[in-house]
């Protein structure tokens, strides 16, 4: 517990906080919602913490006590199980897919319910105190900054998925929200050797000679910064989380994700997707769709409001006690979810147009299985007959038979690899083939 925290701007940061990109095309019934909602309580055992001279939390270094002795020493986050945090957060994920003409599709996955308590420390910034960063951005001066550190507990062991999780599997959730996420992030989220913007799975980019890739929770700085105009102080933050994406190789999204990449990160909204990681030792196997957001510098599509926001969660069960649930808050106090429009009307066209290429293919495909399916019990007809008929003119009727049928097993063959106006054409084709050989 550093005794140097202002405990007046960190009490500033309790409550809900609500990251949300939610998007409506211009042309038809298509939207998107994707949202985590955080909720920060104190942490009861804050009392039983400690301080040291140069055991800094910004540097993943912590004060606890010992157990045999109850001195005072300072550990490294990564290894150590502490009896103490500053705050609890409580996460709530979730995404809402609409999609209009010609599919007519709803999908809705969250988290069913609050995913904690994480454990954290709000890791005062000792250089944020020195003159090169009180620099001025606009009017505002930099006062005071706290990064998120993670902690183990004793409570890690408690992390489980909600019943009505519907995001993510038993054998992923541990790993995306549970208790190996919690170890990962305390190991990842500070380097001493990284620069600023490095990414914190780089180690996995393109290769998978550190294995698969190991996704962490959000990152959150808090920048308390003075209006020298009206002299208050407001709260700048900024937000970083890497939504792990793991594409099937037989899955079209697969083949496709290189260009998606490509055609979305040039737009520069507020969305990033990186990779491709090491995933299930493919060094494809895996994207990040970032969430990365700076309200000095905000995007259009990507918001972050300190409240609850009109439709989402707002308050975990575990802080009803002594603040107010959703149904408590009078319209006024929620904060109204505004979709933005998004011009994509060249994007659903093509997507409608891939659709009905691919009903033609479809059809074609059906077609080609029944004609085949059809040609097979005629051989089988054609091979009974033959042995029933002694007659040697059996054996110069089956040539042409047989030829015939060799034609008809080409064309299914080959059938899945040409075009849909080939498929039809070869059926039309080979239909009045077999009708000359029948009347022949």
């Amino acid at each position: 517990m550093n005794l140097a925290k202002n405990t007046t701007r960190i009490s500033s940061i309790l409550g809900t906080w609500t990251v949300k990109s939610h998007l409506k095309s211009d042309i038809g019934k298509n939207e998107l919602l994707a949202y985590s909602t955080l909720y920060f309580m104190p942490d009861a055992m804050r009392g039983y913490g400690c301080s040291l001279e140069n055991c800094r939390e910004d540097m993943n270094n912590i004060c606890m006590f010992e157990d045999s002795s109850q001195d005072a020493v300072c550990k490294n986050m990564a290894d150590s199980v502490v009896d103490w945090s500053d705050v609890a957060l409580f996460i709530y994920f979730g995404a809402a897919i609409d999609v209009g003409f010609p599919m007519y599709k709803h999908s809705d996955q969250n988290t069913g319910d609050w995913v904690g308590p994480f454990n954290m420390i709000m890791a005062k910034d000792a250089s944020s105190l020195s003159p090169s960063l009180k620099s001025q951005s606009g009017q505002l001066e930099l006062l005071d900054r706290y990064h998120v550190r993670y902690v183990q507990t004793p409570m890690t062991s408690f992390l489980r998925k909600p019943v009505d999780c519907n995001l993510l599997g038993d054998d992923d959730f541990n790993t995306v929200l549970g208790s190996i996420a919690l170890e990962e992030t305390v190991k990842a989220q500070y380097d001493s050797n990284a620069s600023s913007g490095v990414d914190p799975y780089e180690k996995y980019h393109g290769t998978c000679d550190n294995g698969s890739v190991m996704p962490i929770l959000p990152l959150i700085t808090f920048d308390f910064m003075k209006d020298s105009v009206t002299g208050n102080e407001v709260i700048k933050t900024m937000f970083s989380y890497k939504l792990p994406i793991t594409p099937k190789k037989n899955d079209v999204m697969y083949t496709f994700m290189p260009e998606i990449q490509r055609r979305f990160n040039k737009k520069d909204s507020g969305f990033h997707l990186s990779g491709p990681y090491c995933f299930d030792d493919d060094p494809h196997g895996a994207y990040t769709f970032d969430m990365n957001y700076d309200s000095q510098n905000p995007k259009k599509m990507i918001q972050m409001h300190h409240g609850c926001v009109d439709g989402l969660p707002c308050t975990p069960p575990a802080a009803a006690f002594y603040t107010k649930e959703q149904n408590d808050y009078n319209p006024a106090d929620l904060i109204p979810d505004e979709p933005t429009t998004v011009k994509v009307g060249t994007i659903i066209y093509l997507i409608v147009a891939l659709c009905l290429i691919g009903i033609v293919l479809l059809i074609s495909f059906v077609f080609n299985f029944k004609y085949y399916k059809h040609n097979q019990k005629l051989r089988k007809e054609l091979l009974v007959r033959d042995e029933q008929d002694e007659d040697s003119n059996a054996d110069i009727r089956r040539k042409p038979d047989e030829l015939q049928l060799s034609m008809c097993e080409e064309t299914f063959n080959n059938s899945v690899e040409s075009n849909s106006d080939s498929l039809l054409q070869n059926l039309l084709d080979k239909s009045d083939s077999d009708n000359d050989m029948k009347n022949k």
